[in-house]
């Protein structure tokens, strides 16, 4: 007979819970800092002129101290957090909030989900196990891009290095 681990039955119930939510706001939730820009993809040509501000491991860091790592699929920000491809926050005391909304609390081991449920968990249950089903369920409902953080980190390089524009008019 199987034995059953402390938690598993609260990890499995959290787990049916954050399949069948949907996207709603929760107002007690922390502020979570906008994710990296996201929008249309840039031509091939504009990619490759792009890339001249890649550093040696295809990484770019911006502006604001944040760094792109598409590799990793992530975009490191200056606090500390991290932004995924699941367009998730991780921040620096291990908390998660999912794209939906929902929200890890990883001090208070406490899920707090969008329909206002809050679960408590249990010692035995492991913080990366949580956040990896958060994720899962974004991800069934259509809100994981492989490629979400290198779109925005080419859309950021656009932004902080726009293309010379044409030459100003010769003086006559």
């Amino acid at each position: 007979m199987p034995t059953r681990r402390p938690g598993r039955a609260k990890a499995a119930a959290a787990n049916l819970i954050l399949l069948s939510l949907g996207a709603q706001s929760v107002a007690a939730q922390p502020p979570r800092p906008p994710p990296p820009p996201a929008g249309g993809a840039v031509s091939a040509a504009e990619e490759a002129r792009l890339k001249t501000f890649l550093d040696s491991s295809g990484g770019y860091r911006d502006k604001a101290g944040g760094y792109y790592n598409p590799a990793a699929g992530t975009y490191a920000d200056a606090d500390g957090g991290f932004v995924d491809n699941y367009q998730g926050y991780t921040y620096r005391n291990g908390s998660y909030k999912s794209k939906d909304g929902d929200f890890f609390d990883r001090p208070t081991m406490t899920v707090k989900l969008t329909t206002g449920e809050t679960i408590k968990l249990e010692a035995g249950d492991k913080p990366s196990e949580i956040i990896q089903l958060m994720r899962e369920t974004v991800a069934e409902g259509g809100g994981f891009d492989k490629d979400y953080i290198r779109k925005s980190m080419m859309l950021q390089i656009q932004k902080e290095h726009p293309p010379a524009g044409p030459a100003p008019p010769a003086k006559r």
